[in-house]
């Protein structure tokens, strides 16, 4: 049952768009005419009943129109097919009808209606009732009270159409090819036509892509992230009937790794315009003589409808990811919009000219990364030379401390029993005798006093023989050098 009432939705969805788009049965150039279903809406509460429907397709015309923002210097040509589709809000799902004009007039007639039930008569003015994407409709019964004349068609009581019960909308596919330019342009162009019952229906679109972050100095150091701005123009064209323009214009950046994934983002401003209009035509299941029992002057007086067309949303946030591989492009984003959009599609690069070889391609993509190597090897080689510099203050206070030990070893060496800092004695007196013995020289008299330790360990002085005796002056002593010359006396050293 589940999948019979989807399928039984998808028809109504389809047969709704097929007699909006192509209902008439006679050749193009005609007037689009309208069946039976239509003939109970006036031209305004038509519209309110379609404005969710035509947002749906306003925002499927401004989606996918871009994905990354860096954009190449070389051309690329290809196709982008994509299909997206929108969640539909609570508040898109009813308008409000307008009512007869005579209506909550009791001293004519009484209206009343039943809701969540309870039953109210104060029907005037307007009512919510379902749009294409509600529910059930709410019928006013009305209860003329002249009843000395005929009743009054206007006072009649009233149905409306029933909505379809859809949460999830699908948008129109998309088919378009692109262009990409040496001056980091894109271009991607739409174009579909279509015949169904002898009636001709054209839709197409343009869309340019521009990055501009290059004229800005932003990004200069990240060849891989971009910012672009972009336009677009929708026109769907029916030869008489439906005249439906739509705009978008916005920016976006995008980033990517490793020429593979990337990550994209946008912010757009759209709208949607046009102009409705369609005869209402007659058929074996409607009369003029069931036309005439509506309470609306203007399908009574088989009016045919008109009115403007417009959409609920204006702007859109957009973030999405794509994923590359050879020349398939996967991409898949959502936006926030009044009618909230998924998209999903792939793209097909077909043909490249002017495409730089990869080495070319890659100096500036890497100019960063030579920057960032060349100042680690700078890093490396100042960490080099500290640590020489460190080595060498360890040598040195190594050698320092073999100086230092060197010396303290030759502190620490055994002296010798000569002192030779010291000066002989100059006075006569003999250390070594016992304390208060003494024996003085002789006028003239030189010699050391050496003392001897006797049996009694009395020290005895003992006169030098070299020196002369007692009275004699001392005088030097020459010898005769080989040659007969005298040698001289030695000379002083102190």
């Amino acid at each position: 049952m589940k999948v019979f009432s989807l399928y039984m939705k998808l028809r109504l969805i389809l047969a709704v768009v097929t007699m909006l788009l192509l209902c008439s049965s006679v050749y193009a150039g005609s007037d689009l005419k309208i069946g039976q279903d239509f003939n109970l809406f006036t031209s305004a509460n038509l519209q309110g009943y379609l404005k969710p429907l035509f947002t749906s397709m306003e925002e499927s015309f401004n989606s996918n129109l871009h994905t990354k923002a860096v954009y190449p210097t070389w051309f690329n040509a290809g196709l982008d097919i994509a299909i997206m589709g929108m969640l539909i809000p609570s508040s898109q799902k009813t308008y409000d009808a307008e009512l007869p004009a005579n209506f909550g007039k009791p001293a004519s007639a009484l209206q009343a209606y039943m809701k969540d039930n309870t039953l109210y008569t104060d029907a005037k003015g307007t009512m919510a009732q379902p749009t294409v994407y509600g529910g059930k409709s709410q019928a006013i019964f009305s209860s003329p009270q002249n009843i000395s004349n005929s009743p009054d068609m206007n006072l009649r009581s009233i149905a409306f159409a029933e909505g379809r019960d859809v949460s999830f909308m699908s948008g129109l596919p998309v088919l378009q090819l692109f262009v990409d330019i040496p001056t980091r342009t894109q271009v991607r162009f739409r174009y579909l036509p279509l015949s169904l019952s002898n009636e001709s229906l054209t839709y197409w679109a343009l869309t340019v892509n521009q990055q501009i972050n290059q004229f800005i100095g932003l990004f200069a150091e990240d060849p891989d992230m971009g910012l672009a701005v972009h336009g677009a123009y929708h026109s769907m064209n029916r030869d008489r009937g439906i005249s439906i323009s739509s705009w978008a214009f916005g920016a976006h950046w995008s980033k990517t790794w490793d020429d593979w994934t990337t990550l994209y983002a946008g912010l757009q401003y759209e709208g949607i315009s046009g102009k409705f209009e369609a005869v209402r035509e007659l058929d074996s299941s409607l009369t003029s003589k069931s036309i005439s029992n509506s309470p609306y002057d203007e399908i009574i007086q088989r009016k045919p409808i008109k009115f403007d067309i417009n959409g609920f949303n204006s702007f859109r946030a957009m973030v999405g990811a794509s994923a590359k591989s050879g020349i398939f492009e996967f991409h898949l984003d959502v936006a926030y919009a009044s009618q909230p959009i998924i998209t999903g599609g792939i793209q097909i690069y077909i043909l490249t000219i002017g495409k730089p070889k990869p080495q070319s391609e890659k100096i500036e993509k890497y100019e960063r990364i030579e920057k960032i190597e060349t100042k680690e090897i700078y890093r490396e080689k100042e960490t080099i030379k500290e640590k020489e510099i460190e080595k060498s203050k360890v040598k040195e206070s190594d050698s320092t401390a073999l100086m230092q030990k060197a010396v303290d070893t030759t502190k620490t060496l055994p002296k010798t029993g000569i002192d030779t800092t010291k000066s002989l004695p100059k006075t006569g007196i003999d250390t070594t005798k016992p304390k208060g013995t003494t024996t003085p020289l002789q006028p003239g008299q030189q010699g050391v006093q050496t003392p001897h330790q006797g049996q009694s360990g009395q020290g005895v002085n003992r006169q030098d023989p070299a020196l002369p005796a007692k009275g004699e002056e001392l005088k030097p002593k020459t010898e005769t050098q080989p040659g007969g010359r005298p040698n001289e006396p030695p000379k002083k050293l102190f």
